[in-house]
C-alpha cells in the first residue's frame, strides 16, 4: 500500500486513515466486502454506519430546504444531499477517530468524468451540469477552495484508472471491478409520488405508436409516465422513459430490431430520452400511473435482491453462489450493469376509478459497453453478452419476487442519449 500510494518517494511518512462510509444504500453485503478486499492488500479500514443520517438528511438548495432525502423525488437533491451528508458523516468518523489535526486531507477518487458531468471548473468553466456526482458537491468544493483535497486520479478516465492499477500491481480482481456510483443504490430507485404526465402526454404515445407500427406491426410502444436523467448535446435532459414490447411471443426476440428502434425513436420524439424492452409483455394497456416509491428500507432491500441475482448471474452462480453449469462467466463482457427499480406496474386491467392499484414496481437491467464512460452503447442479448445470462436473470427475478416485481426490462439506450445510470 505504501508503494500504491508513493509514499517511499515524501520527504515525510504519510500517515493515512482509511475510512468506509456505509450510506446504507450499498449493493447486498457489499460493505463488507469492500472491507475484505481492501484488507487483503493491507488496507486497515475504518467502517460506520450511517443509513440513518443519509435518511434524514436534508440540504438548502438556490435558498430552498429541502425535504429529508427519504421523502425526495428530484434525482439531483437525491444527489446533492448525498454528496453533502458524506462530507458531514466524514467529519463524525474523524471526529469519533479522534483526529483534530490541522494538517488532515480528504483523499478522493475522482474521475474526469465525474467533473466533466458536475460541470466543475477544473474540468470546464462553461460546462452545463448534467448530474452532481457525490464527490463535487458543494461541502467539497468548499474543501477544495480551502486545499483540503487531494484528488490524484482527477484528469484520468475509467480505462487510465485500470492500466494504472495493473502497473501498480493491483489484484485484477479489483482493477476489474464494476464501477458503482457514489451515492449507490439510491440513484437506482427511481423515486415519484404522482405520475409524470405532461399536456403532451398523449400526443408523444400516438407519436410513438405511430412510429413503431409503420416500422412492424409485431411491435407496440407505450410511454411510461416516469422520467430519467440523459444527455442530449451537451445539456442535461429529463425526459420520459418509452417501453417496446414485442407481440409475437412464439418467436425469437428480434434484438437488432429492438436495437434500432432504441436508437431512433429518441431522435424522432424529442421528449423521449430512453428506450427499455419488457420481456413477456404482449399487452398494449396504457399506464398512467405509479406506485408511489421513496429511498427507505423496504425499498433498498427490493433492490438489493434484484441486484444480487443479477450479479450472480452475471458470474455464472446459481442462488447459493455455486457455478450454474448451464452459464457462462459474463462478467467480463460489459463493463457496468446497473440494477434499477422503477414504480411501474404492468399488465393491470382497470377503467377509472381503479379497481387494481399500482402497488408493485419493475426492474431495469442495463447492460453496458463503453471505454470511458462519457460515451457508451447498450449491450445486446446473444452478440455483446449471451442471451441464456439475461434470460436467467429475468426468470430469477420474476420467480423470486412475485409479490414486488411487476416486470423486467433491459435498457437498449446508448449514451447519449441516455446516460449510464438512469437519475
Amino acid at each position: 500500500m505504501t508503494k500504491t500510494k508513493g509514499a517511499e518517494n515524501l520527504p515525510h511518512p504519510v500517515k493515512y486513515h482509511a475510512i468506509h462510509i456505509d450510506n446504507g444504500f450499498m449493493r447486498y453485503n457489499e460493505s463488507s466486502s469492500i472491507i475484505k478486499s481492501l484488507s487483503a492488500i493491507g488496507l486497515v479500514v475504518n467502517r460506520f454506519d450511517f443509513l440513518t443520517e443519509f435518511l434524514n438528511a436534508r440540504i438548502i438548495d438556490k435558498g430552498v430546504e429541502t425535504l429529508p432525502l427519504k421523502f425526495v423525488t428530484c434525482p439531483e437533491h437525491k444527489r446533492k444531499i448525498i454528496g453533502d451528508t458524506f462530507i458531514r458523516c466524514k467529519d463524525a468518523a474523524i471526529e469519533k477517530l479522534g483526529l483534530y489535526n490541522d494538517d488532515l486531507y480528504l483523499v478522493q477518487g475522482t474521475l474526469r468524468p465525474d467533473l466533466i458531468e458536475s460541470a466543475s471548473q477544473i474540468a470546464s468553466g462553461c460546462a452545463n451540469v448534467i448530474k452532481t456526482h457525490h464527490n463535487d458537491s458543494a461541502l467539497v468544493r468548499e474543501l477544495r477552495d480551502l486545499g483540503k483535497v487531494v484528488e490524484p486520479l482527477q484528469d484520468f478516465h475509467k480505462d487510465e484508472v485500470r492500466e494504472l492499477g495493473r502497473t501498480l500491481g493491483l489484484p485484477e480482481a479489483i482493477v476489474n471491478r464494476h464501477p458503482f456510483p457514489g451515492p449507490g443504490l439510491a440513484i437506482r430507485i427511481l423515486c415519484a409520488e404522482v405520475p409524470f404526465i405532461c399536456e403532451n402526454f398523449d400526443a408523444t404515445q400516438n407519436q410513438l405508436r405511430s412510429i413503431v407500427s409503420n416500422f412492424s406491426p409485431n411491435f407496440d410502444c407505450i410511454l411510461l409516465p416516469i422520467r430519467a436523467v440523459g444527455v442530449q448535446g451537451d445539456r442535461r435532459s429529463y425526459s420520459y422513459v418509452a417501453a417496446l414490447t414485442f407481440c409475437k411471443k412464439d418467436e425469437p426476440i428480434p434484438w437488432d430490431k429492438i436495437h434500432y428502434l432504441a436508437k431512433i425513436l429518441p431522435n424522432e420524439v424529442k421528449n423521449v430520452n430512453r428506450v427499455v424492452f419488457v420481456f413477456h409483455e404482449t399487452t398494449t394497456n396504457l399506464i398512467k400511473d405509479i406506485t408511489v416509491t421513496h429511498i427507505n428500507e423496504a425499498t433498498i432491500e427490493i433492490i438489493q435482491k434484484a441486484d444480487k441475482i443479477v450479479y450472480q448471474t452475471l458470474r455464472g452462480l446459481d442462488s447459493l453462489d455455486n457455478p450454474n453449469p448451464l452459464l457462462k462467466d459474463s462478467l467480463k463482457c460489459i463493463e457496468q450493469m446497473p440494477v434499477v427499480l422503477v414504480p411501474i406496474h404492468f399488465n393491470r386491467f382497470y377503467t377509472l376509478p381503479q379497481v387494481f392499484p399500482s402497488t408493485k414496481r419493475s426492474i431495469v437491467l442495463r447492460p453496458f459497453l463503453t471505454r470511458d464512460f462519457m460515451t457508451g452503447e447498450p449491450a445486446i442479448p446473444g452478440k455483446d453478452i449471451p442471451f441464456e445470462t439475461i434470460m436467467e436473470m429475468v426468470r430469477r427475478i420474476e420467480e423470486e419476487m412475485p409479490t414486488t416485481i411487476s416486470r423486467v426490462m433491459i435498457d437498449m439506450t446508448a449514451k447519449p442519449p441516455g446516460t449510464t445510470e438512469w437519475e
